[in-house]
This record gives structure tokens, sequence and C-alpha cells, in this order.
């Protein structure tokens, strides 16, 4: 999987294209064309779309709401909501809000957090293609359950130290957000979140890719069938929650509106 210019533009499962209206979209706004409402509403219902369709409207969002946040300031709040899919997705949000708060608090800029995000996304779809082929199952099929998060967590935090500036301190805090998924499931398992965190990352540093938190609540290997997840579920859901993010960022950028809309995603995982 692989983007080019912000964009998406092949799916897990091989070549999708963009559909031509979202194009066309996407092509005004790169050119910085006039934007109309109809062009908005063709964002909001390809978000619903395929994968590739999803992140190539959610960037176009994103992308709008950087050049011209006044045009799109009554819809943003309708756009996160239809980003955020799922409960993990809205997990990853809730926690990634949390650390750009904590981001903004040392004088780390939007554009940093923007750049800094973008780098980690783009890594995270190279590490998830790694494990797809290192692990047991098919390259469309990655341990799921924490396990494949807590890896991705691990390796992004390895390559953090290839980055300079405060883009670092970001990738970072990105890597922390991605554990968000495996709390997530210790949590539901009745686990106590710290402990399991720390038992994964011991079991993940010796190699043990395939652990997660099992259903019976226990760090362990995980099951090869009802355990495993398509990686392209696993990636949407953390994609979504940091584009989610970066949306609600182009908007609220003090301390207290994040933590309002961080409590208006929490008040639905």
């Amino acid at each position: 999987m692989t983007r080019k210019s912000g964009i998406v533009t092949d799916s897990f499962e091989g070549d999708e294209e963009v559909p031509a209206e979202l194009d066309a979209v996407i092509e005004r706004i790169e050119g910085d064309e006039t934007l109309s409402p109809q062009d908005l509403t063709t964002i909001e219902d390809s978000i619903g779309g395929s994968i590739t369709e999803h992140v190539a409207a959610t960037e176009a969002a994103i992308s709008i709401a950087r050049r011209r946040p006044g045009f799109m300031q009554e819809r943003y709040p309708d756009m996160v909501e239809s980003i955020l899919r799922s409960r993990k997705a809205r997990t990853v949000a809730y926690t990634y809000l949390r650390s750009i708060i904590k981001l903004r608090d040392i004088e780390v800029t939007v554009s940093d957090i923007h750049s800094g995000t973008e780098t980690a996304i783009d890594q995270l779809m190279e590490l998830l293609d790694d494990i797809a082929e290192e692990t047991d199952g098919t390259d469309e099929h990655v341990p799921g359950r924490g396990a494949t998060s807590t890896e991705l967590a691990m390796r992004l935090r390895e390559f953090a130290d290839s980055v300079s500036d405060r883009e670092l301190l970001v990738v970072e805090a990105v890597a922390d957000v991605v554990e968000a998924v495996p709390r997530w499931y210790a949590s539901e398992t009745g686990l106590d979140q710290i402990d399991a965190l720390v038992d994964l990352r011991a079991q993940h540093e010796f190699g043990e890719i395939d652990h997660g938190v099992t259903e019976n609540g226990r760090v362990d290997q995980v099951d090869d069938e009802s355990g495993w997840t398509e990686s392209e579920l696993l990636f949407r859901d953390l994609y979504d929650g940091l584009a989610a993010g970066l949306l609600v960022l182009q908007f609220e950028r003090d301390s207290a509106p994040l933590l309002r809309s961080a409590a208006v995603i929490n008040e639905r995982i």
C-alpha cells in the first residue's frame, strides 16, 4: 500500500482507482480552485467507500480544512463522526487528541504535528506490510487482538530515532497512540491495562509477534482463526483515529476545545 501526495493510491487487495467524481474534487483542491457545497457532499459520501476511496476522501477533507477552514467549519464535526466508524478507531482518536494536547503544551506547532503524523502513517503502512510477510498467515491477515499493534508501536519507536527535531516527538507520540488498541482489548477482558501492556512489550521484545490479549483475558499467542484480523481493517482503525484527530486539530488548536472534542469522542467508545 502506497501513498502519493498524501493520498492512498493502492489498496491491500491491489490497485483501486479513486472514483472520478472524488478525483475531480481532489484536483480542484490541489489547484486551489473554487469549491462548492456539493464537493463537500462528495467527500462525505466517499468516506464510506473502499479503503482507497475512504482515505482519499478523508485526506481531501483535511486538505480543505488546512487551506480553507471557514469553508467547512460547520460540517467538519459530521465528517469526524463519519470517519470514526469503529470503537477502536474512536479509542485511537481519543488517545491521539490527548497526545496532541501534550504536544501543544510544549509548543509543538500544528504544522509539526501534521507532518510528523503523516510520516508516522506512511511508516505504519510499510511496517504493517512487513509484519504480514513475517507472520504465518496470508499477506492480507495479521495477528489481531492487539498483537500487531504492539509490534507496530515498538517498531515505530525504533524508526523515530531516525527522525529529527520536533517531528521525532510526534512520531513517538503516535507510537504511544497505536498502543491504545491492546489497551482497549485489555480493558474489554478485565485485564489491568498497564500490566497487560508491560507484558505485551516484553513478549514482543523476545520476538513473539503473535502475542496479544486473548479472549479469556491473558497475554498469550492469539488463536490463528478467531484471533487474526485483516490487515486492511487494522490499518483503517489506526488511520481513522489519527486522521480524525488531525481534522479536529485544524479547527481546535488550544487545550480546552481539544479536551472537549476528546470528551465527545470518548462518550461514544
